[in-house]
């Protein structure tokens, strides 16, 4: 695995969280790539991002958390997605690799 330390700005992202085990099926990704390209939200002019936010040697395999993430554009109208939650991503350092 080739990982790559990069500086990234400040991002807005649309995402969908799941809990439990991290090895065990990822539907949510399903559901946020269906949505993303039904909304013209697709590589290269937008990303999608997994953020695990538990360490499982810390916490119980049915306790963490995974954020299936997709970059939005500027401008773009959350307002008409209740579907979906929005937030932004801070700046700053992060180690990425392709997967």
């Amino acid at each position: 695995m080739n990982i790559l330390i990069k500086n990234l700005p400040e991002t807005e992202i649309a995402y969908i969280r799941r809990t439990g085990s991290y090895f065990e099926p990822q539907e949510h990704w399903g559901k946020l790539i269906n949505w993303a390209i039904s909304n013209g939200l697709y590589p290269p002019q937008q990303s999608f991002i997994g953020i695990s936010l538990d360490n499982p040697e810390q916490v119980e395999s049915k306790d963490c958390r995974h954020d299936a993430c997709v970059t939005l554009p500027e401008g773009f109208e959350k307002e008409n997605h209740k579907e979906m939650k929005f937030r932004k991503l801070e700046g700053g350092h992060y180690a990425l690799y392709s997967f």
